[in-house]
């Protein structure tokens, strides 16, 4: 049961710049932020058990009980929020007084939380796991007084203070009703406010207070249940739907620009009806997906609800997946979704995958098998495919990074026609009408391969321009319409610069694309298309010496905006690459890829699917992985390696080396052409 209805896409404000190379504090806490893993989800049942977890797909369901002294007689828990390293939650158990409880991640008791004069609202983190935010009135109402009740206010409780009790927040507005607050990794927290228009009515706001500030400044939208992103780049709301019934989830980005306020946010699942102050929304660790409790009316018994718990991909045209339904009356159902962070991986071996076949089109489709399952089935399920030449990188450069951003493998086929093994590939992975991308004008892939597409029962898009720079813009444009969060320039005049850059692009899930240089200079169509950025609201970077050099002689006000990543050579530019910002700066990362630098396919294919594996891409030299590729093998607390080609094309010496850099010496085996195996990420989509 899916009640989705099409996503649109919002306009990007930038969230932060690079301003002489240096980070700002935003993108510093994002990449912090970025290093967390998805674990399992949570939600109530309050008809089959309380505190539930479950797989991301919804399998391995299991009831947690909470245990421990003090507890509510033969209560269950009626809201669950995991802390942001998954180690900890808080449970509430109802009432107005004593409900609220931190336990472990297994349900022991830790400590009861506080109490607030007058009862708690719904709970949040701050992302470092160090307060919590909730509303409160801060005092009692008598009943029989004529008065109003006492409104709302934002409150927050430091728990790295023994003994310490809930404070107001400063800077709420006066004579309001003040709840649902979120906090984002640099201190900002929105909340939503209910002033009195009349006896009889409100009006619904969002207020942002930012670190350091005396008064919380009204943001252009009103909403419910906001919800920041792990990173603070994004926020997600539940709103009213113009001409639908019910509510919807739209993800904005923020900071949100006044000139947004007459807009329609962009609706990414429904949510259909509310019940008081719901907590319907929870992001992934990753900030990919979004769990989402859905109800609508049901059917059967008199007042039934059909409530439901989806998974959602935040990205634009991405999947909606149900992993929970209840059809029960009202007020006994679904409630409080909460997505746990991942722990350290388990002790044991590691595998390293080697991922090849008898040519590169085999190399690619055993790569898509490897990343997605069969389309139906469940698992990671791809949405869309890319289509690119198999003899001749030119048009394919920015393909990874497409591919990634839509999260669908990357194919090769022959010039003349669509290759029968593609065409089955195609058919295993992808659903009816999706979408497959076709890179290259008609004389790189001819006509005929469109018209086999269609036949297979997918729409085909071909995305064309008239030189490989202007084919690169045209695939930045299709990952954002309305522009960029990150760019990355690389030169296209030869592929290992820009293939490394594919998957880092890719972590920008607000929207990161790779465009090309020629060699040291700027070709039009790249000008053009980097003339409408500005650069300190964009993250722009220079991949390899002849990008740094192509953006420093065509942009040259571009000055102290750009940060370079570049090496003497092009294994040395990749380590740079896997070293920024884009994949945490040096923090722990949960899958690397290694290619052959010597030639493109293997790492095109790959790096399509490393970036929705959010790991960079090696590529080894004749002699073997460089000094500085192995040790960010060992100081990244990998939990997979995945090797991209045949034996002829990444050695066996090469692979051993890398697979004792990222595990030890003998706690490790190779395994050939997995089929869509468990993977450290664990994206589902």
């Amino acid at each position: 049961m899916t009640n989705r209805v099409v996503r649109k896409r919002v306009a990007l404000s930038a969230l932060a710049a690079v301003l002489g190379g240096v980070p700002s504090a935003a993108a510093q806490h994002a990449n912090a932020a970025a290093a967390r893993q998805n674990g399992r989800i949570g939600f109530i049942d309050s008809v089959n058990g309380g505190w539930v977890t479950a797989n991301p797909d919804g399998s391995d369901r299991q009831v947690v009980s909470v245990t421990g002294s003090g507890l509510p007689a033969g209560a269950q828990p009626l809201s669950l929020k995991y802390s942001p390293d998954g180690t900890k939650a808080v449970v509430g158990f109802g009432g107005l007084t004593g409900n609220y409880w931190l336990v472990d991640a297994a349900g022991h008791v830790i400590r009861q939380l506080p109490d607030a004069l007058g009862g708690l609202g719904v709970l949040s983190w701050s992302p470092d796991g160090t307060k919590l935010y909730a509303s409160s009135p801060l005092g009692t109402h008598d009943p029989q007084s004529t008065a109003p009740p006492l409104p709302n206010r934002v409150v927050v409780l430091d728990l790295s203070r023994a003994g310490a009790g809930w404070t107001e927040l400063p800077g709420q507005p006066a004579g309001c009703d003040d709840s649902q607050p979120t906090a984002a990794p640099d201190g900002r927290v929105v909340f939503v406010v209910d002033c009195p228009t009349s006896p009889t009515s409100v009006t619904r706001s969002l207020y942002e207070l930012d670190p350091g500030t005396a008064t919380a400044r009204r943001l252009p939208i009103g909403g419910t249940d906001p919800q920041f992103s792990p990173d603070g780049g994004r926020l997600s709301v539940v709103v009213g739907q113009a001409g639908a019934t019910g509510y919807g989830v739209a993800i904005l980005t923020m900071p949100l620009s006044q000139s947004e306020a007459s807009w329609l946010p962009p609706v990414v699942a429904n949510v259909g009806g509310l019940e008081g102050d719901d907590d319907v929304t929870a992001w992934s660790p990753d900030g990919s997906r979004l769990l989402v409790r859905s109800t609508r009316p049901g059917s059967g018994a008199d007042y039934a609800m059909d409530y439901s718990i989806h998974v959602v991909d935040a990205r634009p045209g991405g999947a909606d997946h149900v992993v929970a339904e209840e059809n029960v009356v009202p007020s006994r159902g679904l409630f409080s979704p909460s997505w746990q962070s991942s722990g350290a991986a388990a002790p044991g071996t590691r595998v390293v995958d080697r991922i090849g076949g008898a040519d590169r089109v085999d190399t690619a489709i055993a790569a898509s098998q490897w990343s997605y399952d069969t389309a139906g089935t469940g698992g990671r399920q791809a949405n869309v495919a890319v289509l690119s030449r198999a003899d001749q990188f030119a048009d394919a450069l920015a393909g990874n990074a497409l591919a990634a951003q839509k999260r669908g493998p990357l194919l090769l086929t022959g010039k003349t026609g669509l290759d029968p093994r593609v065409a089955a590939e195609l058919k295993r992975t992808l659903a009816p009408n999706a979408t497959v991308y076709v890179l290259g004008g008609t004389a790189a892939l001819d006509p005929s391969i469109d018209e086999a597409v269609r036949k297979l029962g997918f729409h085909a898009r071909r995305l064309a321009g008239q030189t490989r720079f202007g084919t690169a813009v045209e695939i930045a444009k299709e990952i954002t319409p309305d522009g960029p969060h990150t760019v990355m320039v690389a030169t296209g005049a030869d592929f290992p610069d820009a293939l490394a850059a594919g998957p880092a692009a890719a972590q920008d899930l607000a929207g990161g694309v790779v465009v090309l240089s020629d060699g040291a200079a700027l070709p039009p169509e790249t000008r053009a298309y980097l003339d409408a950025i500005d650069p300190h609201k964009t993250d722009v970077y220079a991949v390899g010496g002849q990008g740094v050099a192509a953006l420093a002689s065509g942009m040259p006000g571009w000055h102290g905006a750009v940060t370079p990543l570049a090496g003497s050579d092009r294994y040395a530019t990749a380590t740079a690459v896997a070293h920024s910002k884009l994949f945490g700066l040096d923090g722990p990362i949960p899958m690397a890829g290694v290619a052959t630098g010597a030639t493109w396919p293997d790492a095109l294919s790959g790096g399509a699917l490393l970036g929705v594996q959010h790991g960079p891409l090696l590529l080894t030299a004749p002699t073997g992985l460089t000094a500085d590729e192995v040790g960010l093998l060992t100081s990244s607390h990998l939990t997979g390696l995945a090797v991209f080609g045949g034996k002829v094309a990444v050695p066996e010496s090469d692979v051993a080396q890398a697979g004792d850099a990222a595990f030890g010496a003998g706690k490790w085996s190779e395994v050939v052409d997995r089929k869509a195996p468990a993977l450290p990420a664990a994206s589902l989509f």
